[in-house]
């Protein structure tokens, strides 16, 4: 199945099918409308709560949830154990959107 059509039935296999793609610098194989929608959308999030203070708790709720895929994802694509990673995720929402940040 061509890496576009994952975006939409597969979030998780699309991403990591992308990732090994762009690793492996097949581009034209990669969907890179959607990677850039997903670039743009994380830029986004970090706006909106800058001008929407109130949101705050509600981002940092899906962080939560948006963790337990993250840590699934990178223990699939580096083939590490899942025990390797933290049950819940130990960085705050304002070290995740913090460019600056480096655990």
């Amino acid at each position: 199945m061509k890496a576009a059509d994952l975006y939409e039935t597969d979030f998780a296999q699309w991403a990591l099918q992308n990732a090994e793609l762009l690793r492996s610098k097949r581009f034209s194989e990669a969907d890179l409308e959607h990677i850039a929608e997903e670039i743009e959308d994380s830029v986004g999030i970090r706006r909106l709560l800058d001008q929407n203070p109130s949101f705050a708790p509600a981002a940092a709720e899906m962080a939560v949830h948006a963790y337990a895929d993250a840590a699934r994802l990178s223990a699939a694509a580096t083939s590490l154990s899942p025990a390797t990673f933290p049950k819940e995720c130990p960085f705050t929402l304002h070290q995740l959107l913090d460019d600056e940040f480096l655990p």
